[in-house]
Formats: C-alpha cells, structure tokens, sequence
C-alpha cells in the first residue's frame, strides 16, 4: 500500500526478512554498496531495533564509533577480536576513522 507521499507501508516481518536476506547475503560486505545505501541498511536497522553495526559491511566498520563485540579467532592460539572490524584493540568504543 502506497500513500500520497510515496511512503509504502509493510509488515514489520517482511522488512526484517529483507533486511536479514541482504546482509545475510553472501555478497554482502563484498565492496559493492554505496555509503548512501549503507546509511540507508544502518537506519532500517535503528528502526528494527538492530545494531547498526550489523548493516554495515566490515571493510567500511572502521568509519563508524561501535562498542567492542569480541569473537574468538584461532590463530596458533585463541585471540579475541572486534566481530565488526577485527581489531584487536580491547577498548570499548572503536572510534577509529577510516583514512
């Protein structure tokens, strides 16, 4: 259903399942999106209550301020890195821009 001002109004569920399918997609991340169109992934995020770090693919993590979210990584021994940008940095915030 459109409205007047071209606003289209869906189920809350399909929008989380197209959003899912995105950046669940096995190209995603894969450098093929546009900095407008991963604003546009990170705002339905915010607005389905999901981390905005999620739609955001890793190579452009670095560019945005995210808490640190640790996932272990098997080198000759377990280390423990950032999910969204695989620093190793244990501070809290990344801040780091990109240059």
């Amino acid at each position: 259903m459109t409205d007047e001002t071209g606003m289209i109004l869906m189920a809350r569920g399909n929008v989380q399942e197209m959003f899912d399918i995105i950046v669940g997609s096995l190209d995603f991340g894969s450098g093929f999106l546009y900095e407008e169109q991963i604003q546009m992934l990170r705002a339905v995020a915010v607005q389905l209550g999901v981390n905005p770090m999620v739609a955001t693919p890793s190579d452009r993590a670095k560019a945005y301020p995210h808490r640190f979210e640790a996932f272990g990584v098997w080198t000759n021994a377990l280390q423990l890195a950032c999910r969204f940008c695989s620093s190793d940095s244990k501070a809290m915030w990344h801040q780091e821009a990109v240059s």
